[in-house]
């Protein structure tokens, strides 16, 4: 059987433009207007490999638990299905480039598992996807996380369900001639890693590149 790679890329609508205003608005202005591009190829690929490594190691170590542990939208209990964290990057390489950075990459986790070998807390999720609406819920407007059950919602439904179980009310795009007019304005993105510490609270990470 073979052994999983661990998809740590962008969401299922693309990198957020969005996000990145919310980040820093000039930075947007920089790359989105100027078309300005700051950041070196090859710092974006050695993030990316970071990424792709560390996500294994934590899918690996969630996997142990009794609970096991959500990768993307299926719940793993063997940490034998995914690829080490050295064959990992190897493996991104080969669909990627950067195989040049490999050592030191390797070496750089290596270093870092030495000063940190254990998971601060259980691991309950690796690159788990979640959607949101803009809308109403509880009469507040706001960003709304939607319910796992409803990821593939109807754009133009009357009503969402919300995470907690309630019902979100969409604000529609009002921008006619547009394709997507009328519909909810949704926004996708994944979750880097998401922990429970021992008193039971959660607490989300996102690892900047």
């Amino acid at each position: 059987m073979s052994k999983i790679l661990i998809d740590a890329g962008r969401s299922s609508r693309g990198w957020s433009r969005i996000g990145s205003f919310f980040r820093c608005p000039q930075l947007f202005a920089y790359q989105n207007r100027l078309n300005m591009s700051l950041i070196p190829a090859s710092a974006l690929t050695r993030g990316s490999m970071g990424h792709v490594i560390q996500a294994h190691q934590h899918a690996i170590w969630g996997a142990r638990t009794a609970e096991g542990v959500w990768v993307d939208e299926t719940r793993y209990h063997d940490p034998s299905v995914f690829l080490s964290p050295e064959e990992s990057v190897h493996a991104w390489c080969d669909a990627n480039g950067g195989h040049e950075y490999i050592e030191r990459m390797i070496e750089t986790f290596h270093r870092y598992m030495d000063k940190h070998p254990e998971c601060p807390g259980d691991v309950v999720a690796v690159e788990y996807p979640v959607t949101a609406v803009l809308g109403t819920k509880d009469n507040v407007w706001g960003l709304w996380v939607v319910h796992p059950e409803d990821q593939h919602f109807n754009r133009r439904a009357a009503y969402i369900k919300a995470y907690d179980g309630g019902k979100i009310i969409p604000t529609p795009l009002n921008c006619p001639g547009h394709p997507d007019c009328g519909a909810a304005i949704v926004l996708t993105r994944r979750l880097d890693l998401v922990t429970r510490d021992r008193a039971g609270k959660i607490f989300i990470w996102h690892h900047k590149h």
